[in-house]
């Protein structure tokens, strides 16, 4: 199988490449032309290398499920079979490691949307989510998520990362920013001598 459309395309009408058939060639850039319009989805769906030499053969189709030789293009769509998805404008990099996190397996959990929020966070990337809370008392719809703001890169981002990977019916306060220590992990309740709040968003 040839390598690239356009190579197979011209291989196929080579009695009609010849320079006595096309001595201008005319129908030659023509086909090439019409060819490389395929060229993006024919590197997906044809076979590339030999089944008998296993190390550089890639089965048609197969690179779309693989996220070390999925195109950069195709990376979001690859993301959907583990359910991680790829924010927009992630660089290639970062998104073939989301994707290989397989972080979708536990979307939902409080370690996926704290593992969310530290994309945004720099230095020690101190994030602490405190479930069943708000900060009128407890609420078992409702979560806290606690950062340092010396620490946020961009609070609208992260913002609306945490919407995007958070359950569905359950509310969050975003964005708690404090200094402060604002839970007592000995008793489990709120230390008000301690507590300052500051909330973005």
């Amino acid at each position: 199988m040839a390598s690239t459309l356009t190579e197979g395309v011209e291989a196929s009408l080579a009695p009609w490449l010849t320079a006595q058939a096309d001595p201008q060639g005319n129908f030659k850039h023509l086909t090439d032309a019409l060819a490389a319009m395929g060229e993006q989805v024919y590197a997906i769906v044809a076979d590339q290398g030999s089944p008998d030499d296993p190390a550089n053969y890639v089965a048609g189709w197969s690179s779309l499920l693989d996220p070390d030789t999925c195109p950069t293009a195709f990376l979001p769509y690859c993301s959907m079979f583990n359910g991680t998805g790829v924010p927009p404008g992630t660089d290639d990099a970062e998104a073939r490691a989301i994707i290989k996190a397989e972080g979708g397996f536990g979307r939902g959990t409080p370690a996926a949307i704290v593992a969310t929020a530290r994309r945004f966070l720099t230095g020690t990337q101190s994030c602490m989510l405190i479930e069943r809370q708000s900060q009128g008392g407890p609420d078992p719809y409702h979560f806290l998520l606690i950062v340092r703001p010396e620490e946020v890169l961009d609070a609208v981002a992260l913002t609306a990362a945490v919407e995007a990977v958070k359950p569905a019916g359950v509310q969050w306060t975003p964005l708690v920013e404090t200094d402060g220590e604002i839970w007592a992990e000995a008793t489990r309740a709120w230390s008000a001598d301690t507590t300052t709040w500051a909330q973005k968003g």
